[in-house]
């Protein structure tokens, strides 16, 4: 009997044995953190309690967060959403340039301007402050200049000189000697009638160009002798007491009654070359100033206002 118990109690274990093989517990971890669970004992699988080494697995205690590393996924975070950005401002077009007019003159700074470089426009022309008249309006008034009327042939053999020697592409103007340059548009019946007055009382004089040449800084001029400069004086001086008030810094300066025939050359041997040929060729000119003449200013060029002849006679009213 005792032999038949015992029997039954080893086929019991064996029976418990075979079923109840070792359970590893996983926490919920990567994979690379996994710790070995221990077996459970015999006695524990029999009680269902488990030992001290797999109580921190219990199915019954929380898990430990998962651990990230840099091989398994990220933790479940929410994706993070970037702002909206702005649309790019759009490029601003380049403006193709424009090509010349084939016909055009070459560009060159305005010689009534103290600007050194830049194209001579309408929109970009701006005039020396010293030939400007002292009035409150003077940046936005018509400008006027009065100058020597000199007899026909005598005016035509001084602007051919000047046509010969001036840069052609600056050349505005023919041969002229200017007693104002700037007078104010503000002022110009009180001008006139003064202008009148002085002719009435005046008469024609003799207007002789010097044989001999003398240097510009940047040109070439022709006196005119006494016989023409002392006449002319008088009439610049008379004028200037009268408009003193208003004359520009360089009208008020003081006069030489003279014809520029080069100006704005800044090839030193140019201008020298020029007063040269001239000494050799020019035998001076010996005409008549029969009257003033008034002219407004065009941004270079100079537009006929009207004529004054001495004696009383006046023609050629614009």
């Amino acid at each position: 009997m005792s032999l038949v118990f015992s029997s039954r109690i080893h086929r019991g274990l064996q029976h418990i044995h075979n079923h109840l093989q070792p359970r590893t517990i996983i926490a919920n971890m990567s994979q690379s953190d996994k710790p070995q669970s221990q077996p459970l004992s015999y006695s524990a699988a029999l009680s269902g309690k488990h030992n001290n080494n797999n109580s921190a697995a219990s199915t019954n205690d929380p898990s430990p967060p998962p651990k990230h590393t840099s091989e398994g996924p990220k933790p479940n975070t929410a994706p993070q959403t970037q702002p909206p950005q702005s649309a790019p401002h759009p490029q601003r077009q380049s403006q193709p340039q424009q090509k010349p007019h084939p016909h055009s003159k070459p560009q060159s700074h305005n010689p009534s301007s103290p600007r050194t470089s830049g194209a001579y426009t309408s929109q970009t022309y701006t005039r020396n402050p010293a030939y400007t008249a002292r009035t409150s309006t003077a940046a936005h008034e018509t400008s006027y200049i009065l100058s020597l009327l000199p007899s026909s042939a005598h005016h035509a053999a001084l602007t051919a000189l000047r046509k010969r020697y001036f840069p052609a592409h600056l050349n505005k103007l023919t041969a002229h000697v200017a007693l104002f340059r700037a007078l104010p548009g503000s002022q110009l019946p009180l001008i006139t009638s003064d202008i009148e007055d002085l002719v009435s009382r005046t008469a024609p004089f003799a207007l002789v160009a010097s044989a001999e040449p003398f240097r510009l800084r940047q040109g070439v001029g022709i006196n005119v002798t006494q016989e023409g400069g002392r006449e002319s004086k008088k009439v610049y001086e008379e004028l200037r007491g009268k408009w003193r008030g208003f004359l520009s810094k360089q009208d008020d300066g003081g006069f030489r009654a003279h014809y520029t025939v080069m100006n704005k050359v800044e090839d030193e041997s140019v201008v020298e070359g020029a007063m040269e040929e001239i000494r050799a060729s020019w035998k001076g000119d010996r005409g008549v100033c029969e009257g003033l003449v008034l002219w407004r200013y065009d941004r270079g060029w100079w537009r006929l206002e009207r004529e004054f002849q001495f004696g009383g006679g006046r023609e050629g009213e614009a």
